[in-house]
């Protein structure tokens, strides 16, 4: 098992890698960004010359003078918008191209890979922990490459006017990673876990708003209603530990930045005064290189800080890369342009179905499955059914000796337009009834037709707008009516195979029946693959595939 180092070590390196196809216009930044703080420096030296000039020799500033820092205040305005709109434009770029390959995954897996995390986990996955990624990459390394170089830049500016600020400087320095680096190692644990507090708390509460109706019913609502308080409650805990340790971070580095400028401010003004005379070499200090110094020393530290404030993004986006490197490490089924094919035939050899580590989730020899068949495939819970569904719908990575229609396959991507799934639960879109029926690739009459045949004519009959009516978040079905307005979706497009992974499974006996009678009236001529539990009509079935519970096809009857 690789430790917390080496995990941390691969999701750096895999968020490292997401900024090389970018590497260029990140340097662009960088050296906008130090064409700036240059700027800012020559204009400090100019300040002080100026004061130094105007106190000391009473000369007040010519036009030339003035012209000169006019222009480098207008200098540094150019560059300041210069680097935004820089940042802005590289930050559109890379995230979207991640979000494009999340798309792109999502597009190739299907149900697979949405199935895998709740509503509420792809949003905070689309929206904040691409925003993580895009600060980690953008502002922090650039802020990391700043918060080295400009230290590193004044003290050389400041070692040939006094030894002894540089001094204080140069102690002062080390403290403030020290001290970031202790706070980071605990702000990343507390960023994961309030990261998961922040999905548990989403997925339960669309969980039990879906269901509210049926807490309404069984008088649930005050238990669960107490749940999401005792969850809100960590949520906030868990939210404070991150503010908290945010808060420490700032507060060590604005002291020992804070620290250094007065001890600076002291010995200059001592050193003016002529009560010090030591610190500096052959020249003592004047009024304008001691306020130069004083000028110096808060920048010394500014960029450093900002740093600090954005060290949380470190630990930001190495939680937001656990989620994201496994999803889009996944290598893609297939090419996303693959010809589709109108299905004839299946046949194979020793065959296996993939997980995406390079597991095998289920395999078996000679499966044959040709148009027109109909499958029972049985087996108990955890045995592969389901991913041998997936695999069917070119969803899943297989292994083996596939042919489709007779020619060797690496995978059935070419079957994804022609397959239908009906699973337990059904998809129901928030659109209309005509939407959900056709997807708006039908007119209405063949909506018509199909829920006639699924036996819905009467529940649309007393719908207030007939298909046009919205069917919302909280649609007004039955479990039964539900899977039978997904069955009449399937009757429009009558694709080559349907797939059925238990349709029946939350469904009262009665409904079960009602739509077992239904699914093998209007399927019949279909290719089929039914997984089921329950009982079925074995006369019905001119197949029968059986896995065992270690994931292999132990028995394949014709």
């Amino acid at each position: 098992m690789m430790g917390p180092k080496t995990e941390g070590a691969a999701e750096l390196a895999w968020l490292d890698a997401q900024i090389q196809p970018f590497q260029t216009c990140w340097r662009w930044l960088m050296v906008i960004a130090l064409s700036g703080l240059g700027v800012t420096l020559a204009l400090y030296a100019v300040l002080a010359w100026q004061v130094d000039a105007l106190l000391v020799s009473g000369r007040w500033p010519g036009g030339a003078m003035v012209a000169t820092l006019a222009g480098l205040v207008v200098l540094q305005w150019a560059l300041s918008e210069l680097k935004l709109r820089r940042r802005q434009r590289l930050a559109a770029r890379l995230t979207g191209t991640l979000a494009t390959a999340l798309f792109r995954q999502g597009a190739d897996k299907g149900w697979v890979l949405l199935r895998s995390c709740s509503p509420s986990a792809w949003y905070d996955l689309l929206t904040k922990r691409l925003m993580a990624v895009e600060h980690y990459l953008i502002d922090y390394r650039l802020q990391r490459r700043l918060a080295t170089l400009l230290p590193i830049f004044i003290l050389a500016i400041v070692l040939p006017i006094s030894w002894l600020v540089a001094l204080i400087l140069f102690i002062t320095l080390p403290l403030m990673p020290l001290f970031m680096w202790i706070v980071g190692v605990g702000a990343a644990e507390a960023q994961r876990r309030h990261f998961t507090a922040l999905d548990r708390l989403g997925a339960f509460f669309i969980d039990r708003l879906r269901g509210a109706g049926s807490l309404w019913v069984l008088n649930r609502s005050e238990s669960q209603y107490q749940r999401f308080r005792l969850a809100h409650g960590e949520l906030e805990r868990r939210t404070s530990d991150v503010v908290r340790l945010a808060f420490l971070s700032a507060s060590v580095l604005d002291f020992l930045a804070t620290l250094s400028v007065a001890l600076v401010a002291v010995y200059i003004g001592f050193s003016l005064l002529g009560e010090l005379n030591f610190g500096h070499w052959d020249r003592p200090l004047t009024l304008g290189t001691g306020l130069f110094l004083l000028l110096l020393t808060p920048a010394f530290f500014a960029e450093l800080k900002i740093m600090g404030r954005l060290y949380h993004a470190r630990a930001d986006a190495l939680a937001a890369a656990e989620r994201l490197r496994p999803i889009l490490q996944r290598p893609l089924l297939g090419d996303t342009a693959s010809p589709q094919i109108r299905f004839d035939r299946l046949e194979t050899g020793h065959w296996q179905v993939m997980g995406y580590e390079g597991n095998v989730l289920i395999e078996g020899d000679d499966l044959h499955l040709h148009r027109g068949d109909r499958v029972w495939l049985q087996g108990p819970s955890g045995s592969g059914k389901s991913a041998l569904l997936d695999a069917l719908a070119g969803r899943r990575p297989i292994a083996g000796d596939w042919h489709l229609n007779g020619r060797p396959v690496t995978h059935l991507k070419a079957l994804t337009d022609s397959v239908a799934m009906l699973a337990q639960r059904p998809v129901i879109l928030p659109g209309t009834i005509a939407e959900n029926v056709t997807l708006g690739r039908a007119d209405a009459s063949a909506a018509r037709q199909a829920l006639s045949l699924v036996g819905l004519d009467d529940w649309l009959r007393q719908q207030p707008d007939g298909l046009g009516t919205l069917l919302g978040e909280y649609p007004p079905l039955s479990g039964g009516q539900a899977q039978r307005l997904a069955l009449a979706r399937i009757l429009v497009f009558m694709p080559d195979i349907v797939l059925l992974d238990e349709p029946t499974a939350h469904l009262s006996d009665e409904e079960h029946q009602a739509l077992v009678t239904l699914l093998q009236n209007r399927l019949r001529h279909s290719t089929l693959v039914w997984v089921s539990h329950r009982p079925l009509n074995a006369a019905f079935f001119n197949r029968t595939w059986h896995a065992d519970g270690a994931g292999r096809m132990t028995r394949v009857a014709a």
